[in-house]
């Protein structure tokens, strides 16, 4: 057998410098988790809606909503209920929409505004049709 020569490693570099300072995003309790999980929800539908008028393919995830603030007796009475389900596309940029919430001072209608009028890629990461079958493939 023959043995390989050891490749030298190369040596780690940070691409953010040592001296940038982390900005937080989030203020928790600014806005309850029903107001939040309604402003994703209408987030999600613009999204949707500005892929299709751009003949862009999202994939689809359905879950449950979380029932954030609700007693155990109403999670598990509703839980089964087709209005607590929600549809997520694997594309969306959670963190993006909620950077975006954070910046607007937590008034979901300017955000929502503002996420209208943002081109889609910022909010949306988006895969050529190569791309996502390159990325199936590698799981069949």
């Amino acid at each position: 057998a023959t043995i390989p020569h050891v490749i030298k490693r190369r040596k780690y570099t940070p691409s953010r410098p040592a001296t940038a300072v982390v900005q937080s995003v989030w203020k928790p309790n600014t806005i309850s988790a029903s107001d939040l999980q309604s402003f994703l929800l209408d987030a999600g539908k613009v999204l949707k809606q500005m892929s299709e008028s751009q003949g862009l393919e999202l994939t689809m995830m359905e879950h449950r909503l979380m029932l954030m603030g609700r007693s155990q007796e109403e999670v598990t009475a509703n839980l089964a209920s087709s209005s607590f389900r929600a549809v997520e596309y694997r594309e969306f940029n959670k963190d993006g929409i909620l950077a975006l919430l954070h910046e607007c001072r937590y008034d979901t209608s300017a955000a929502l505004v503002a996420l209208a009028n943002a081109p889609p890629e910022t909010y949306l990461t988006l895969w050529t049709k190569e791309e996502q079958e390159l990325y199936n493939a590698g799981f069949r």
